[in-house]
């Protein structure tokens, strides 16, 4: 998955389909599991130049479980970062701020420095991912971005056929015309609109 999040964050273009390196890394930090969010869920974004520290959780409708989805709604709105949500006719984005504890995170995640991020980050995105992935393969992937081995950054090195510094990142800057949220593909508002945020 990081590598396909790789190939998109690549591209340059949004694609509303496409999944973001927020979706792994930033919706990590509300700290749920992510099956909790339940399987009308769809993305993780990031604010854009005038709020950089929101990230923004989108649903895809209809919702398939409607009392299910409630109970993530009220989960999330009594949580201490929770904004606000709004709905469309085929969405309900929910928008939340960046724990405070985690924004150093936050910001080393924009500028690509996975490795620098605090041990109890790491620790806590590993520990979802353990738990929801079930082959270990985004696990496996996550950690080594996390934890680059001289062995990654060599093989690394050798597949770019460039020298690479001895503490490079062996993943991507996150590409922010990906993973910023842009509320013109999910506008279409219908009458029963809630929580303006």
């Amino acid at each position: 998955m990081i590598e396909e999040i790789e190939k998109t964050s690549e591209k340059g273009n949004f694609d509303v389909n496409k999944v973001t390196k927020s979706n792994i890394f930033v919706r990590s930090m509300l700290g749920y599991a992510f099956d909790f969010y339940g399987e009308n869920f769809h993305n993780c974004y990031i604010g854009g130049d005038t709020q950089k520290d929101v990230l923004y959780l989108t649903f895809k409708k209809p919702i398939s479980d409607q009392t299910k989805f409630n109970k993530i709604l009220e989960t999330l709105s009594i949580d201490e970062y929770y904004i606000g949500y709004k709905t469309s006719e085929d969405w309900c984005i929910v928008k939340m701020y960046v724990p405070m504890h985690y924004l150093n995170d936050f910001n080393k995640f924009v500028n690509g420095k996975y490795s620098q991020m605090s041990e109890d980050f790491k620790e806590n995105l590993l520990s979802i991912l353990l738990r929801y992935d079930k082959t270990k393969t985004l696990f496996s992937r996550t950690k080594s971005c996390l934890y680059p081995t001289k062995e990654a950054r060599k093989h690394l090195s050798e597949s770019l056929g460039v020298v690479l510094d001895k503490d490079a990142e062996v993943a991507s800057v996150p590409n922010m015309e990906v993973e910023r949220y842009r509320d013109e593909y999910f506008r279409k508002e219908d009458n029963e609109s809630k929580g303006n945020y």
